[in-house]
């Protein structure tokens, strides 16, 4: 999805801030749970902290590498319209259906009904952040577009 988002030249610093803003607690519990000690009669599983960021390193570089791979198919600036919607669609769907399937179970096995609660909120930050992107955006063509009204009227004036 980054790499669409590229070379569509559509990716922004909220997309960016979204991203981490989702993936750090998420990285942060993962870790944690490989980290955790077993309990009465069960096997030591835990993972070293090496092994925890070398896989939180792979998970980046090959991140990396199919959004390199992604520009480099797609030429910067093309508009892929129903496809690039289609894929932004799957990739959101699939993230929801990650989160409703694996980790809102078990946090909520683990803390209650607040989770439920933590994570509308998260929802709803995400709608906040692309509301004020939205909203800068339109603020920025409109002085954009007050700015070129006023040229043309001082290139009036002095012609």
């Amino acid at each position: 999805l980054i790499g669409l988002m590229v070379a569509e030249r559509d990716c922004s610093v909220v997309f960016i801030v979204s991203i981490f803003i989702a993936n750090f607690p998420e990285a942060f519990s993962a870790a944690s749970i490989a980290r955790k000690p077993p309990g009465p009669g069960e096997p030591d599983l835990r993972t070293s902290v090496l092994g925890v960021l070398a896989m939180w390193t792979g998970l980046f570089l090959w991140t990396g590498l199919l959004c390199m791979v992604t520009v480099m198919i797609i030429p910067p600036g093309t508009d892929l319209g129903y496809a690039g919607a289609c894929a932004e669609g799957l990739a959101g769907g699939a993230m929801m259906a990650m989160v409703a399937a694996c980790m809102l179970p078990e946090a909520y096995h683990q803390n209650g009904d607040i989770i439920g609660v933590i994570a509308v909120c998260g929802f709803l930050t995400s709608v906040m952040l692309k509301a004020a992107e939205a909203y800068y955006d339109y603020e920025e063509s409109k002085a954009s577009e007050e700015a070129a009204a006023m040229l043309m009227r001082l290139s009036g004036a002095l012609a």
